[in-house]
């Protein structure tokens, strides 16, 4: 397609350079406006792809000044559905094709050259025959081959949204979990080292369905992610914009804080002694309870229990080996009220002292 108004101006200088003067000079003139304005206001399109369905989810110019592009594929590798990834030239022609999974299916959601010229791509991993999916990781070299690939997750769906390396050579990788955060599904964010194992994970949202498709390393080594929130905000859904320090604590934990859809949740925490920590907790009705431990600046340093637990009263003991400070213990209770489901959670500050 051309640009239309181009091709008007060369019109009207053609007609009116050629009938009042034939200057050859003022022909060349013509002829480098033709030139000019003859110039395609689309350099290329490309498809890629086989006879069954393909789809695109992300791309990344590369450095060498082509394309690296991934996403979904039925056409090549397994029926089921497979990552797939295509590496193109400057034009968009392809250099080469793969496709990465097992049995199931699986799709890629974020790709990115690495800083060694290989491609790191997030994405997810399930089974054909269950709701079950997990956060899927692959690293691969310059040629798309296999480096190693990782899963994350639980027992529910779970999936990967965005990947990006970090400075200090591992990965940050964001997505959602149902796992973590049944019923409700949450913003999970997941560090990894240099080879993809888990240094720490974290999720953020509330009472209702929250997700991320993006992170990005910020200058102070924290992180930004955005995505969306029906738990806070206006109706329907809302954008979300989380920002975390290094090690993906967005704030600290409130002191006492309950709410309101379960007012018989309780929490006694008694004061720590050689080494252990002794405390009860009340659930008004069965359900799921997890309690968590964590330091002053909001940092995750325990998980003391988590599991399915009856109403009633219930003790733990647990040991310590933490330096000494102030410690916030967090109970937080999925709990089943009627036709519903509301998660609610309570805590309580702790001061550890030294013998």
């Amino acid at each position: 397609m051309h640009r239309l108004l181009g091709l008007d101006k060369v019109w009207f200088y053609l007609h009116n350079y050629i009938t009042k003067e034939a200057d050859m000079k003022k022909l060349g003139v013509i002829l480098i406006l033709l030139l000019f304005f003859s110039v395609p206001a689309q350099a290329w399109e490309r498809t890629y792809g086989g006879s069954y369905v393909e789809v695109g989810l992300s791309v990344q110019q590369t450095s060498d000044g082509g394309y690296i592009i991934a996403g979904g594929t039925y056409s090549f590798g397994n029926p089921g559905g497979d990552v797939y990834l295509i590496k193109t030239d400057a034009s968009g022609d392809t250099i080469w094709t793969r496709t990465y999974g097992g049995s199931d299916w699986e799709v890629g959601r974020s790709v990115q050259e690495t800083s060694d010229g290989g491609y790191i791509i997030a994405g997810q991993r399930g089974l054909i025959i269950d709701t079950l999916a997990d956060v899927y990781l692959i690293k691969t070299d310059a040629s798309g081959d296999t480096i190693w690939t990782r899963t994350y997750g639980g027992s529910k769906q779970d999936g990967g949204y965005s990947v990006q390396q970090t400075s200090d050579g591992g990965y940050i990788i964001a997505g959602w979990t149902a796992s973590f955060s049944y019923p409700y599904v949450d913003v999970y964010l997941i560090k990894t080292d240099a080879s993809g194992d888990t240094i720490w994970t974290r999720t953020y949202g509330g009472n209702d369905a929250d997700g991320s498709n993006s992170v990005c390393e910020t200058s102070d080594g924290g992180y930004i992610i955005a995505g969306y929130t029906r738990s806070f905000g206006a109706d329907e859904a809302d954008v979300y914009l989380i920002k975390t320090d290094a090690d993906g604590n967005s704030a600290g934990i409130e002191e006492d804080k309950e709410t309101k859809s379960a007012p018989g949740l309780l929490l006694e925490v008694r004061s720590p002694s050689e080494g252990e920590l002794d405390l009860s907790y009340f659930m008004p009705g069965s359900g799921l309870a997890r309690v968590e431990l964590y330091d002053a600046a909001g940092k995750r340093v325990g998980v003391i229990e988590d599991g399915e637990r009856q109403a009633g009263w219930h003790h733990i003991t647990h040991p310590l080996s933490l330096p000494c400070g102030v410690y916030f213990v967090q109970l937080s209770a999925t709990l089943e009220e009627g036709y519903k489901l509301s998660r609610s959670n309570i805590t309580q500050k702790i001061i550890l002292l030294g013998n």
